[in-house]
Formats: C-alpha cells, sequence, structure tokens
C-alpha cells in the first residue's frame, strides 16, 4: 500500500503535464489507489507520460490500468515465495476482485474479476480447466 505522502508526489509530477485536481479530488483518487504498491505506481506515471494522449488528467481507471500493466510486468511471486501467510492487498486473499466501470453515456455497474495475485491465477486457471471439461462432455 502506498503512503499519502508517496502518492501525493506521484499526481503532483502528474499534474505538471496535465490538469491539476483539487484537494478533494486528490482524496478521492488516493482512496481508488491506494491498494498497489510504491512500485507499480511509479511505473504506471510513466507509463502514463508516455502513453496518454489527452491535455486532461488521467481517470481513476486508466491509472489502474497502467498499474495493473506495470504489476504484470514485474516478476510475480510464486505461493513458496510468500508463505502462508500471504494475503495480496487487492483481493485480500480471496483470489477475485470487483472492478468498478462506467460507461460513455455515464451507466455504472461492477464487474468480478479474478485477481492477478497467485491465488487469482489458481483460480482462474482452475476455472478454465472446468469450462473445458465441461465443454467436451457437452460435445
Amino acid at each position: 500500500m502506498i503512503s499519502i505522502i508517496k502518492f501525493q508526489s506521484l499526481m503532483k509530477d502528474m499534474e505538471m503535464m496535465y490538469s491539476p485536481l483539487s484537494e478533494g479530488q486528490m482524496n478521492i483518487y488516493y482512496e481508488r489507489l491506494k491498494m498497489f504498491d510504491d512500485n507499480a505506481l511509479e511505473k504506471a506515471v510513466k507509463y502514463l507520460y508516455d502513453t496518454h494522449i489527452y491535455r486532461r488528467f488521467p481517470l481513476i481507471a486508466e491509472i489502474r490500468d497502467a498499474a495493473f500493466k506495470a504489476m504484470g510486468e514485474m516478476p510475480e511471486q510464486t505461493t513458496e515465495d510468500v508463505g502462508d501467510d500471504f494475503e495480496c492487498e487487492i483481493c485480500h486473499g480471496i483470489g477475485k476482485m470487483v472492478e468498478e466501470i462506467t460507461e460513455k453515456d455515464g451507466y455504472f455497474h461492477s464487474v468480478e474479476k479474478f485477481c492477478i495475485c497467485p491465488k487469482g491465477e489458481r483460480i482462474k486457471a482452475i476455472r478454465k480447466k472446468w469450462l473445458q471439461d465441461k465443454k467436451k462432455k457437452w460435445s
């Protein structure tokens, strides 16, 4: 989990490139993005510097996507590496997470997804195998 001071520093750096955030917006951004660690958000900010084409400040969803991409590039820990006391900061050991999506017309909904942690990947693989077996059975 990133500290508020480190987070504000990263956002202030981004404000030099894009329109600034108000204090209220900064608090909302922190609440929605605080589950990421320093490394992932630093990489996400660098990624957005290179790819974000709008003058407006990147949306929370855009920063989250960039952070997830950054986390995907980092070496993944296996369950042997993390041990029994591992708890994912995103899914808290459940293996699934909820992503909030706002459509262009303002329609808001949530989508349940598998987490990118080792437990989420394991559950995703089990689900994929089950679906393949089910498909074979009914073919």
